[in-house]
């Protein structure tokens, strides 16, 4: 499995030419809402094509005072 330097093991690993590949973009998003909505205590409920909640997640996730902290 991979880890992170301190030791800490990945979540999840994207090889880089399979998302544009096959054009699932949406992965990458789906992924960090879910990271902020664990990280947030915070459940988020979206339809597809639905862009509604992508800039508040993402900025209260890199806001969040212990994000990516070990």
């Amino acid at each position: 499995m991979p880890y992170l330097q301190d030791g800490r093991p990945v979540d999840m690993v994207f090889n880089p030419l399979g998302v544009p590949s096959r054009m699932n973009v949406g992965q990458i998003f789906e992924c960090s809402l879910g990271l902020a909505g664990s990280l947030l205590d915070r459940h988020y409920r979206i339809a597809p094509f639905d862009e509604r909640y992508e800039q508040e997640a993402s900025r209260k996730l890199v806001l969040f005072p212990n994000y990516m902290k070990p």
